[in-house]
């Protein structure tokens, strides 16, 4: 097997070497002094989830850290899973469950060691887009209950990753204003879908180059890194638009970074199945690098970088 078929390396730009902090060139550093509180109300934004949280929407700092321009590593994570009638209810239902504490679990635990913040936003898409948690910190998202949507209606995946970038952009910009000076914080989409994309009538539709161009330019640039995990009907090529290949320059050559993976097995509606693809999405979504491996299983290779996403090779198939 080619070294390219056993270890690609995801969420990284294309053009240059891979950088140390994170989805962006940001500090790796944590300061315990630093507060944490969510940009909203999450159980009033949805009547998807339920619970708890903070009364103020704005984020504060130590006055002493904010005088010295001390800030945290921060990350934008965005989960988009597909809600069509294709989708298996067993399968969104086990997501929603347990599914997502285990994502949470795999974040809180890069948070603990490495003193990142996590700003989590999930959305589901079918007719339209559902936002079940608007952008909320990890600690605010981790208080409440989930309810999964009814797998029914078509798969408007163009509408659904416009309307993923808007939230992610508009977010930046609030950030951004409150502290100018702050490293570019990182933004991370992870798309779960298992058919391709349709108009609002259920015809196929494919998405449309100015979102095809935007997604590439997008990962280039490291404005938003996609990632793509398919299952069912979902085709490569769809696959590679979501999550596209981008190439990273190392060592005198370029070496091929793909964005995306596909689900083998003919079908998906059980446990196992969705277990695995939340794992998946956990060990990608807390990546310390911001540029971790993707590695099939067993594979034994010396230049793996710190972050590794194991992949069996006979479940799942990596997408270039």
């Amino acid at each position: 097997m080619m070294f390219a078929d056993r270890v690609t390396r995801a969420f990284s730009g294309s053009g240059g070497r891979a950088r140390r902090g994170g989805f962006s060139d940001m500090p790796t550093r944590a300061f315990s002094k630093t507060r944490v509180m969510s940009r909203g109300n999450a159980a009033s934004s949805s009547s998807f989830a339920a619970g708890t949280s903070r009364e103020d929407g704005r984020e504060t700092i130590n006055s002493r850290d904010s005088r010295f321009g001390v800030l945290p590593w921060e990350a934008n994570v965005t989960l988009l899973f597909d809600a069509s009638k294709s989708m298996p209810q067993s399968a969104l239902d086990y997501v929603f469950s347990e599914g997502l504490q285990a994502i949470f679990s795999a974040l809180s635990a890069t948070q603990a060691s490495a003193g990142y913040r996590y700003n989590l936003r999930i959305a589901a898409f079918s007719s339209g887009v559902k936002e079940i948690l608007p952008f909320t910190s990890l600690e605010e998202a981790k208080k409440l209950r989930y309810r999964a949507p009814q797998a029914a209606g078509v798969t408007m995946l163009e509408e659904a990753m416009r309307d993923v970038f808007g939230k992610t952009d508009e977010l930046k910009r609030e950030q951004d204003g409150a502290y100018p000076r702050r490293p570019r914080v990182g933004s991370l989409v992870v798309v779960v879908t298992d058919g391709r994309p349709t108009d609002c009538h259920g015809n196929r539709q494919p998405l449309s180059r100015a979102l095809v161009r935007e997604i590439a330019e997008r990962n280039e640039t490291r404005k938003t890194t996609t990632f793509a995990i398919g299952m069912g009907n979902a085709h490569d090529d769809i696959l590679k638009e979501l999550g596209p290949t981008s190439f990273l320059f190392e060592q005198g050559s370029y070496r091929e970074v793909p964005h995306a993976i596909r689900y083998k097995g003919e079908t998906y509606d059980d446990v196992a199945c969705w277990r695995t693809a939340c794992d998946i999405i956990g060990s990608a979504s807390s990546s310390r690098s911001g540029s971790p491996s993707i590695v099939y299983r067993g594979s034994i290779d010396p230049v793996a970088c710190e972050d590794v996403v194991e992949i069996d090779p006979e479940r799942y198939a990596i997408v270039r």
